[in-house]
């Protein structure tokens, strides 16, 4: 079955060329295998707390994850083309649902630790695609379960006091972009095995999820 994806999967453009964050002296590998708590408390102890900081500690984080995960995929193939399909296809996605909670709530420096976290949390199901069998029964999520969480969310904003008219259309802008952005992200996924699917749908699913926790 992956083969006959491999054979269906378009190359992507060449990805613009990443600039190395701060890794405090460490290689890629060995701040994943630190793990993101320790590599988080390591980073600020170093530089201080402050939103600033922990989104650079995010964002680096989420730098040394991709490079593994691009190493480990060069080493299988066609998963290169299915980590360009799906990276893309996954911040599209976090920057609508964070644009849209942003504007609920009014915005903030908070959100730039939000953002960078979504980082870490795309590669996180990247390197999950990476690692589950493309031939087993994969993950539990169905594209219903998100349609249901997009459904609620969108009545969330819609009955939410404290939003201005204004803030509730832009909110539900970008809840239409993510819905566009999963929908044609489904019509994208379709020569892939199951199995990587349901891990892109489980991503999609705790997007909108953590959404709808902001919104009620």
């Amino acid at each position: 079955m992956l083969a006959s994806f491999v054979a269906a999967a378009f190359m992507a453009p060449a990805a613009p060329v990443l600039q190395e964050p701060d890794l405090l002296g460490l290689s890629a590998r060995e701040v994943v295998a630190l793990g993101y708590d320790a590599w988080s408390s390591k980073y600020v102890t170093k530089f201080g707390e402050s939103t600033g900081v922990i989104s650079s500690g995010n964002e680096s984080f989420a730098y040394a994850l991709r490079m593994v995960n691009d190493e480990a995929a060069r080493s299988k193939p066609g998963m290169p083309e299915v980590m360009a399909r799906l990276r893309p296809q996954f911040t599209r996605a976090a920057d609508a649902a964070i644009q849209a909670q942003a504007t609920a709530s009014g915005g903030g420096s908070y959100w730039a630790v939000v953002d960078s976290y979504t980082e870490v949390q795309r590669e996180m199901a990247l390197k999950q695609v990476l690692e589950i069998d493309p031939e087993g029964p994969g993950l539990d999520p169905d594209t219903w379960d998100v349609w249901t969480e997009v459904g609620r969310v969108r009545q969330a904003l819609n009955t939410a006091q404290e939003l201005s008219a204004g803030e509730r259309e832009m909110a539900g802008a970008a809840l239409n972009f993510f819905s566009s952005e999963f929908y044609l992200a489904q019509y994208e996924m379709r020569d892939m095995p199951y199995p990587i699917q349901s891990v892109a749908i489980k991503f999609y699913l705790d997007v909108i999820s953590a959404l709808k926790r902001m919104a009620e």
